[in-house]
């Protein structure tokens, strides 16, 4: 378990690390990109991060790991990344 918890801090720190992923994050997560508000952009961010970081593709388990490391830091990044704005 120890492990998957390396990868999920390492799988943050690489999104984190890129304003265009972030940005991708944003469109998927706001509709921007497939007109489905929270719409999960692991499927294209996860196969990112395996060719430029781990090298290699991903298991299941590390899918699942990456997943609820990704949860947990949306939950403190959306108030950040997608501000609430006042529309008239």
């Amino acid at each position: 378990m120890k492990d998957m918890d390396k990868l999920g801090k390492q799988f943050i720190n690489f999104i984190e690390s890129d304003d265009a992923i972030l940005s991708l994050i944003v469109d998927y997560m706001s509709g921007n990109q497939n007109g489905e508000k929270y719409s999960s952009p692991l499927p294209e961010v996860i196969p990112m991060f395996e060719e430029d970081v781990l090298g290699y593709e991903c298991t299941p388990e590390m899918r699942k790991a990456i997943e609820r490391s990704f949860n947990e830091w949306w939950n403190y990044a959306e108030a950040e990344l997608m501000p609430d704005y006042d529309e008239e």
